[in-house]
């Protein structure tokens, strides 16, 4: 029996560098955060500024190097620590 989601389940759609991806929003500067609710990036460019959550698991990693971004279906980034990499898609 198969189940409807009232939202579908988010899956990873692309895998890179948070340092590339920084540099692509003209970054200039970075930050790792530790708020209320966990760990995040903080970034400033020359004109704007902007936060990135990282990933339940990836939490207290302190080296930006470490860090890679999954972008999902919706768009919404998120840097992580682990390696993504999708083996098979179905259309259901």
């Amino acid at each position: 029996m198969l189940r409807k989601f009232s939202n579908p389940p988010l899956k990873p759609k692309t895998m890179n560098t948070i340092i590339s991806h920084l540099k692509e929003l003209g970054a200039t500067k970075v930050a790792i955060v530790n708020g209320p609710n966990g760990d995040f990036l903080s970034w400033t460019s020359k004109t704007e500024t902007g936060t990135i959550p990282v990933g339940k698991k990836s939490q207290g990693c302190k080296d930006i190097r470490e860090y890679n971004y999954v972008t999902t279906d919706d768009g919404v980034v998120i840097a992580t620590i682990n390696n993504y990499e999708t083996v098979a898609e179905f259309t259901l």
